[in-house]
């Protein structure tokens, strides 16, 4: 009975990262262009020869100072993180998800013991704001792990509904494996 669900949830992450992946692929060429240009300045920075009141103009007499700066901005965007949860990829699908996930969590009654508590809450906080226009504040924030907190906690402290359901099917996956491969 479990298996389908789990399957699903492994599709759909699995699909994640190889979008990922090919996403990746297309940026790496820019990611290289920029790489470069920083490690030439990194270079002359890191010359010990270079008197410090001189590293900034040998610099920018180089690389131009907007050159310089929008490699920064293209690392940064297209830097991830180690434990990277590929939410971009992820919430592309939420319109998927959105279809079947009321169904399934109507359905199917999760129980576990009390360390899986968190989990079957979240799930039922989600079943019951799939449908609002404005989801309620009372969310678990227990189940939001360190590498989904930045997608699902906004700046403002309030919850980002959509990367908090992945957070937790995520969460639900890992747990529905476990579970079916003892």
């Amino acid at each position: 009975m479990l298996k389908l669900p789990e399957a699903l949830l492994r599709d759909l992450f699995n699909g994640a990262v190889q979008a990922d992946k090919k996403n990746r692929q297309r940026t790496i060429k820019d990611l290289d262009r920029a790489a470069e240009i920083l490690a030439k300045a990194c270079k002359m920075l890191l010359d010990n020869k270079l008197p410090d009141e001189d590293v900034r103009d040998k610099i920018y007499n180089l690389i131009p100072e907007d050159v310089l700066a929008n490699a920064v901005n293209n690392v940064t965007s297209l830097i991830r993180p180690a434990n990277n949860v590929y939410f971009n990829e992820l919430d592309a699908k939420f319109r998927t998800i959105r279809r079947f996930l009321p169904e399934l969590l109507s359905k199917i009654h999760f129980e576990g013991n009390a360390s899986a508590e968190t989990l079957i809450d979240a799930l039922y906080w989600i079943e019951n704001n799939l449908k609002k226009k404005k989801i309620d504040n009372d969310v678990l924030r227990e189940i939001i792990n360190k590498p989904w907190q930045q997608h699902v906690i906004r700046n403002d402290g309030s919850i980002d509904f959509h990367a908090y359901t992945f957070c937790a099917l995520k969460e639900l996956q890992t747990t529905l494996k476990k579970e079916i491969s003892m």
